[in-house]
């Protein structure tokens, strides 16, 4: 009962659950577990149960959140390249009708993608085509943390980034 009602705390916005996914599920249920372990032992097992718990703590802090915001960033950087190799691809493969419509292909699955959101959007020329384009990464819930900055890649390659909750524009700095 103490582990739910910790659990219901620390989700009570539902950002937990979204931000550590199952990793999260599987910490409440070890918990649960060394808690009653911890309740139904003597006073050797509780010492040990309570060093294990000390040293479990910095190894999962040493691996901890922030480690998570920087790989979904890092993600989002990776997937905005592929996009824009498959685009590049795209309109080599067909000169006369510039770049495609729609994005090509899914981007490669990276276990962090979900923590983006990705838009593409062309612009046309004169002639109905499209000449050049931007591709954005938002964060899908930034008030989470899970995911902080926002990226925009634009046909040059050049890759912007804001740490403001709104898409990265061609005027805000780029990424070196």
């Amino acid at each position: 009962m103490i582990c739910l009602l910790f659990f219901a705390y620390l989700n009570r916005d539902g950002c937990f659950l979204y931000c550590s996914g199952w990793r999260g599920v599987g910490f409440f249920l070890f918990l649960a577990l060394w808690l009653l372990l911890f309740l139904g032992s003597r006073f050797t097992g509780r010492v040990i149960l309570a060093g294990l718990a000390v040293l479990l703590a910095f190894v999962y802090e040493a691996g901890g959140f922030v480690g998570h915001v920087a790989a979904a960033e890092s993600s989002a950087v990776v997937t905005l390249r592929a996009l824009r190799n498959n685009l590049e691809n795209a309109k080599v493969q067909h000169p006369q009708q510039g770049y495609p419509e729609r994005l090509p292909a899914d981007p490669p699955p990276f276990r962090f993608r979900p923590a983006y959101r990705f838009a593409y959007i062309p612009t046309r020329n004169m002639g109905e085509a499209v000449a050049s384009y931007r591709i954005e990464a938002t964060p899908v819930r930034p008030m989470c943390g899970c995911a902080i900055r926002s990226f925009t890649i634009a046909d040059d390659g050049r890759i912007y980034v804001t740490m403001q909750k709104r898409p990265a524009t061609t005027s805000d700095l780029p990424l070196h």
